[in-house]
């Protein structure tokens, strides 16, 4: 794929264009062929590996910019393209390399403290009743359903929640239900995904040493609803806190 699909959308700045096999945020994955995203993250500045994967031949970089402006640095004849704010365009560039994957199948995402993955298991079950094959992505693995591979994480990575929803979709998955976390919404890692369905559990205090307070906490579980153009939103209104979801919502159409 050309860089420039890449990175349609992500950046107005000039920049040579060129063939790109591959996309990665591992820099010992980054040679001939592939893109290195190098983002300055929670715990590491993955910028400080940019010289390793010039010595392996990468064929081009895309980093975090320290300022707000983008720009192109020429190293060794390889183009470094400094971006502000990659971290939150990442997950809308991993979409333009996979082609839109979540627009070829029907993604259900499931937010809420417990019961995330009870459901995503239960709603593959289902879909594999009907006689059509499901997919998740969650807390005991991802894949089709009936042979899910252990996860790192409950909500992976931009790049490998685009590439799996790809994969999945190839594969003739009628429908993917993926968990999603709080910490996946906030770090927008699932931004460019089109969801069908948005469910949500219930929420009781967890991940405060991240959120810090309750009202944070929700207000990322919310975003799930309110930022996100779902055609069908499913809430448990049992639970307090999804009562106020509701109230959050303008277009009460799509509640279930």
């Amino acid at each position: 794929m050309k860089l420039s699909n890449i990175l349609n959308d992500i950046t107005t700045i000039n920049f040579q264009d060129c063939d790109i096999a591959n996309i990665t945020l591992d820099s010992r994955q980054a040679t001939n062929g592939f893109l290195f995203c190098a983002i300055n993250g929670h715990n590491i500045d993955a910028r400080k590996f940019i010289d390793s994967t010039l010595e392996n031949n990468v064929t081009a970089i895309l980093a975090d910019s320290d300022t707000t402006e983008d720009y192109v640095e020429i190293i060794q004849d390889t183009q470094i393209i400094y971006i502000h704010d990659l971290n939150s365009k990442l997950s809308k560039i991993a979409d333009n390399f996979y082609q839109h994957p979540s627009t070829k199948t029907n993604i259900v995402g499931i937010t809420g403290t417990n019961g995330k993955t009870t459901i995503a298991q239960l709603v593959g079950q289902w879909i594999d009743l009907l006689g059509f094959k499901s997919a998740t992505m969650g807390t005991i693995g991802n894949g089709f359903y009936g042979n899910l591979v252990e996860a790192a994480n409950t909500t992976g990575s931009a790049f490998d929640i685009q590439e799996n929803i790809a994969n999945y979709a190839e594969g003739n998955a009628k429908c993917v239900t993926m968990e999603v976390s709080s910490h996946g919404l906030v770090q927008g890692r699932i931004d460019a995904v089109k969801f069908d369905i948005a469910a949500f559990t219930n929420l009781s205090q967890d991940h405060l040493d991240y959120h810090n307070t309750m009202k944070e906490y929700f207000q990322a579980k919310a975003s799930l609803f309110t930022d996100f153009d779902t055609k069908h939103k499913v809430i448990n209104i049992d639970d307090e806190y999804g009562k106020k979801l509701v109230d959050l919502i303008e277009d009460n159409d799509t509640i279930i």
